[in-house]
């Protein structure tokens, strides 16, 4: 009997996103990704083994480098750094997704998992309306453990629905979505349909898009990080405390405050420690920062702080300025392969959320990210 390497890699990647995003207690999360990581690797290995490029003896030795370097630290129960954790996802998304043709002939495999997955969101949300009624503050998986991440999480379903026309999927992250109340989750929700209504609506952009270069995207992020900077320093210092006002009474409420001076605090931090251009504070940020959650916890402006809410600023601190640079480039590279016009209403949208949300790009969520951009778009009348 042959073994169909494809699905079972589809298999792999899919029902790890599902697991560890939706699914299984967060506790669980490191040693599933560190399973999910050998398993895509022993695949690619094997894949390699039949194609057997030019370079197959480093790629070999790559892989089994970081696969070796995995199973130390499953053995010896390490925490693995934020640097080499991003390294490995950001290998292990090339090896998956710069094949746009990877993820294609799967759609039995695909249906199935979504079903099931379907019937846990179902499960998962009859069990919080009963348990706390529509609290939303409380409302997020366990595989998660925050609100608005979830809510991203959410956002991406949604997404991967429309792209499959899974109608069930739309209506049920429609559903997720209204309980979880993320002011930026209905911002981008919006943006989304403002630019998938401006590609379909003109006849020119019916074809594809010319193929655009990573620089581009690269720029997208800088452009998007500054002016994320500039918004910041604008509020921490031209709106008045008095105009600050409860949570979710409006834009400026404490929550947003406390964020944005926590995006200048961590600016003033780095222009007065120049070593942060090369190395970062990785897993002893919140430490080094004085960030936690007691009485102690630093304080900018009468506000405590929290680590960044962006991408980019909260990488210059863990991972060093010129690394983040980099890995945002590489990171550019890889979505450029997906630049087509179903998929850049979710890249413009997943950027912005980037913007305000860290984490986003070196994680589980990128797995996400780009598994949404490498499913093939379903044509026709949406089904369940």
């Amino acid at each position: 009997m042959k073994i169909n390497l494809a699905k079972i890699n589809f298999i792999n990647v899919i029902m790890y996103i599902f697991l560890s995003l939706f699914i299984l207690p967060a506790k669980f999360r490191n040693i599933l990704s560190a399973f999910f990581c050998l398993i895509t690797m022993l695949i690619f290995i094997r894949n390699t083994a039949k194609i057997k490029p030019k370079n197959a003896v480093l790629l070999y030795i790559i892989t089994s480098a970081v696969m070796i370097y995995i199973v130390i630290n499953i053995l010896y129960n390490n925490e693995i750094n934020n640097l080499i954790s991003s390294v490995i996802f950001m290998y292990v998304s090339y090896i998956l997704f710069a094949n746009i043709d990877y993820f294609k002939n799967v759609q039995k495999e695909n249906k199935i998992i979504y079903i099931f997955l379907l019937i846990w969101l179902v499960l998962f949300l009859i069990y919080q309306v009963r348990l706390q009624g529509f609290n939303n503050y409380k409302f997020f998986f366990p595989s998660i453990g925050d609100k608005n991440f979830t809510a991203v999480a959410i956002f991406l379903l949604l997404c991967y629905s429309i792209k499959n026309n899974f109608k069930t999927g739309i209506i049920i992250s429609i559903i997720y979505t209204l309980m979880l109340k993320s002011r930026l989750i209905y911002l981008v929700i919006l943006i989304y349909i403002g630019i998938n209504y401006l590609i379909n609506s003109k006849k020119k952009n019916k074809n594809q898009p010319k193929v655009v270069t990573p620089f581009k995207i690269f720029l997208i992020f800088i452009i998007g990080t500054l002016a994320t900077i500039g918004l910041s320093y604008y509020i921490t210092y031209k709106i008045p405390k008095y105009k600050i006002t409860n949570y979710r009474e409006s834009i400026i409420d404490i929550s947003n405050a406390i964020r944005f001076r926590s995006n200048v605090f961590a600016i003033e931090h780095i222009k007065n420690n120049k070593k942060i251009l090369l190395i970062g504070y990785d897993n002893n940020l919140l430490k080094i920062l004085g960030i936690s959650n007691d009485i102690n916890t630093t304080r900018y402006l009468g506000y405590a702080i929290v680590q960044p809410h962006n991408y980019m600023i909260n990488s210059f601190l863990k991972l060093g300025v010129v690394f983040t640079l980099i890995y945002t480039y590489c990171i550019s590279v890889l979505i450029s392969k997906h630049w087509t016009n179903e998929n850049i209403p979710i890249i413009i949208s997943y950027i912005i959320i980037n913007m305000f949300m860290h984490s986003l790009l070196s994680t589980n969520f990128l797995i996400f990210f780009m598994f949404v951009l490498a499913c093939e778009k379903k044509e026709g009348n949406l089904h369940e």
